[in-house]
């Protein structure tokens, strides 16, 4: 479900630039104005440009967390790799996400879980 929604927008990332750069910047400026004298078209406009850095920045961050849901291709070096057992490799990754470090830095949507 969420890795091949995420595979899909990830896979059309032109048409999703133009989408998210515009929800955003109506987001901020939205916002924005409504915190600021900024009423007329005019100042708006000139407040546009301002945050036009921030609405980069704000993109680039949801299209690297889409990335990051995506499936990921595995590359042919991972199959010419040693095996071991897959029972070993198991029991190293719970060990590594149940270490404390690695529940320290988890989002806060993921805590009640715990």
């Amino acid at each position: 479900g969420c890795y091949s929604s995420a595979s899909s927008l990830k896979s059309n990332t032109e048409d999703l630039d133009a989408i998210l750069r515009l929800l955003v910047r109506d987001d901020i400026i939205a916002w924005y104005t409504s915190k600021s004298m900024a009423k007329s078209d005019k100042k708006t406009q000139e407040l546009e440009k301002q945050l036009m850095d921030r609405v980069s920045k704000n993109v680039a961050m949801i299209q690297s967390k889409i990335a990051e849901c995506s499936v990921k291709k595995i590359s042919k070096e991972v199959a010419t790799l040693p095996s071991e057992p897959v029972n070993h490799r198991v029991q190293e990754l719970l060990e590594e996400a149940s270490g404390y470090e690695k529940l320290s830095t988890m989002e806060t949507s993921f805590q009640p879980w715990l």
